[in-house]
């Protein structure tokens, strides 16, 4: 993962040993980085899943129809996140995949819910 700029390695998969509270703590902590970077207006990139970045809208004149007043609206700032192509791929590549097995038994109603 990438915030502002530095390369913070992930961890290990230690969820498994780790006392709940403790991963809920780093958990935490690794969010709050998350949000502070996208306060001060870094982009965050988390390597396989995809970017978080902030961008501004821009601003519009909307016009009251009956008293002719206009008033501008829009200007705020959003997160946007742009998937990773490589996951957008392989998202394409399994959904083709149940596209093409066949139905083993389960009805097309449960195979739309599993989704």
């Amino acid at each position: 993962m990438i915030l502002g700029g530095k390369v913070l390695h992930p961890l290990f998969d230690a969820t498994r040993s780790l006392d709940p509270q403790i991963a809920d703590l780093l958990t935490t902590s690794l969010l709050a980085s998350m949000r502070e970077a996208l306060l001060s207006g870094d982009v965050v990139t988390v390597p396989g899943v995809g970017r978080l970045s902030v961008r501004g809208r821009r601003r519009y004149g909307v016009t009251n129809p009956t008293s002719g007043e206009t008033t501008m609206m829009g200007g705020e700032r959003t997160v946007v996140f742009q998937p990773d192509r490589a996951l957008l791929r392989e998202l394409n590549v399994a959904e083709d995949q149940r596209a093409l097995a066949p139905l083993s038994g389960a009805s097309e109603v449960e195979l739309r819910h599993e989704r």
